[in-house]
């Protein structure tokens, strides 16, 4: 079940979980932030395969006697594996990485190789404490402050100071109006965002952008398509695969998806409250949505309360997410699902809706996004 997507003085629980064998740092009840270490690991590796025969231009058979080294045997990176000499030159197949030889096929030729697994860091990426620890596997880290959710993000995950670079939830900001006082910052702009804005953002070091939406064709051009893209393919939807530099990925988060020209209020007013803090941002944990989760001072955090599910029954606050009435506000009726058919033909289930304006109307539920319980 989906969570509401805006909400203030919360308990947010961010599991950091370790990748293959490994060893976790922190016990339950330190505090960390973003960058602590709170584990390493070694991720499994993938084997690689040599095709020892071809490369010595021998038999499988005359190529298993040609190995230097046995099955089971260590090997550094450049290590011999075979070797075969002839009246006029000596071949030689050495090891692409540093791992064991856990195989060779005498009818194909081709030698297994496992490489060695490297060390890699496990960091916190929230600030918080950990509330539980299992070992060798996974520590949850839980935040008490505000949480944002979007409906679309993509670059992997940053953390910076919040910081609003408009003064409303429909204000655009433009790429003159962005100086040094966003570096390395989780930047907020209500409205939508332009290539060219991107684009500075990138150039400030901005470490992430928040906003209402970006039309796609800004984004394709961004992303270095000059005629820009009107539908977004997937291979678009990780920024790190297609930019220049995966290091310097801008991370993007959008509130209200590509059609949005505003951020909801309700959203704008956490986002207003966390002006100053640092937080961090998860875009990359398919399937769940992308995420801004601050800490905020325990002044302001008073008894906090487990993240609250989302309840899609009659009186809730939907926003319609897409069709001819994206981006609108409406209240579910009676919460009843029925059953339309979509100018496509295709059939789904959907509940009836009524706008501030007083329009009743049968949404798909795969459409709406609960912003209020009733």
């Amino acid at each position: 079940m989906s969570t509401l997507p805006y909400q203030l003085n919360c308990a947010v629980l961010t599991e950091r979980r370790l990748h293959g064998r490994g060893q976790l740092r922190v016990g339950s009840g330190e505090r960390v932030e973003p960058r602590t270490i709170v584990g390493t690991g070694s991720p499994p590796a993938e084997p690689l395969i040599i095709n020892i025969a071809a490369d010595l231009q021998e038999t499988p058979a005359a190529a298993a006697q040609a190995l230097t080294v046995k099955v089971g045997e260590r090997v550094a990176r450049g290590a011999v594996l075979a070797r075969a000499k002839t009246a006029k030159s000596v071949r030689e197949v050495r090891a692409p990485e540093s791992g064991v030889l856990v195989a060779y096929d005498q009818t194909s030729g081709l030698a297994t190789l496992l490489p060695s697994s490297s060390q890699v860091e496990l960091r916190a990426t929230v600030s918080g404490t950990v509330r539980d620890v299992v070992p060798g596997q996974s520590v949850t880290i839980e935040t008490r402050g505000a949480y944002v959710a979007g409906v679309w993000g993509a670059g992997g995950d940053a953390y910076g100071v919040v910081r609003l670079a408009t003064r409303s939830r429909s204000e655009t900001v433009a790429f003159e109006q962005l100086d040094n006082h966003f570096t390395y910052s989780i930047l907020v702009t209500g409205g939508t965002v332009t290539a060219d804005t991107l684009a500075r953002c990138e150039e400030l070091e901005v470490r992430a952008v928040i906003a209402g939406g970006v039309a796609p064709a800004e984004l394709g051009r961004y992303l270095g398509f000059e005629a820009g893209v009107q539908v977004l393919p997937e291979a678009l939807l990780t920024l790190r695969s297609v930019r220049k530099d995966p290091g310097q990925a801008l991370l993007i988060m959008l509130l209200g998806g590509f059609d949005a020209t505003e951020i909801d209020e309700a959203a704008w007013q956490v986002l207003a409250a966390c002006e100053g803090r640092e937080g961090s941002i998860t875009s990359s944990n398919w399937p769940e949505p992308p995420r801004l989760v601050v800490q905020l001072p325990t002044s302001e955090v008073v008894n906090a309360v487990p993240l609250q599910q989302a309840v899609l029954g009659a009186g809730a606050t939907v926003l319609i997410l897409g069709g001819p009435n994206a981006q609108t506000a409406a209240t579910v009726v009676d919460g009843a699902v029925r059953r339309i058919s979509l100018p496509s033909g295709v059939a789904a289930e959907a509940m009836q809706v009524r706008t501030d304006s007083g329009k009743q109307l049968d949404i798909p539920v795969h459409n709406l996004r609960v912003i209020q319980n009733p």
